[in-house]
């Protein structure tokens, strides 16, 4: 449209091209806001905080960072509530004792993550030179395995109206959970 060129016509276009042309306001800046940091008695915190540092060196994502560290957090709270204030009192009997507490808390997923983010700050601290903790103690943290029921009843209520993908989902797990 040549008309639009000589301000005689608006149209969308026009509309579209003065609102590239045009500077928006800038967003106001986010407030800085310090990242949660580990808690719990002074020998977790550092083992902690290492053991995050390593894994971000080994490029773990953001998320998996903030997940790991909130299980720590959540593990360093309960060591506070125990009172064990040196690494030489904990024991084995402690980290299971830990483990059935959190499993009457939280889901079982969030268990298992728990499990994984201790176990794997434990032995990062078991490998250290000198070793932060005794070195088989985190063998002593066991990662519990998710049943699957709830995917194998859903597909066996199904009862067939899936057609050949039912079979062999059933089979897929009947494979996974050893049924003949």
């Amino acid at each position: 449209m040549t008309g639009a060129r000589h301000g005689v016509i608006a149209t969308d276009r026009d509309a579209r091209l003065e609102d590239i042309a045009m500077p928006r306001k800038a967003k106001p800046p986010r407030p800085v806001v310090a990242p949660p940091q580990p808690v719990g008695p002074p020998w977790f915190r550092d083992i902690c905080a290492g053991y995050l540092r390593t894994l971000h060196r080994r490029g773990r994502r953001p998320r998996t960072l903030r997940a790991y560290l909130s299980e720590l957090r959540a593990c360093g709270h309960w060591l506070e509530d125990e009172a064990i204030s040196d690494a030489k009192q904990l024991t084995g009997a402690h980290l299971e004792l830990w483990q059935d507490y959190r499993a009457g808390v939280v889901k079982p997923g969030t268990a298992k993550l728990s499990a994984a983010a201790v176990r794997g700050a434990l032995r990062w601290a078991a490998i250290q030179e000198p070793p932060l903790i005794a070195a088989a103690l985190w063998l002593r943290v066991v990662t519990a395995r998710i049943a699957r029921s709830r995917f194998l009843g859903a597909t066996l209520v199904a009862g067939g109206k899936g057609g050949s993908q039912t079979r062999s989902s059933e089979k897929k797990m009947s494979r996974h959970l050893l049924i003949p």
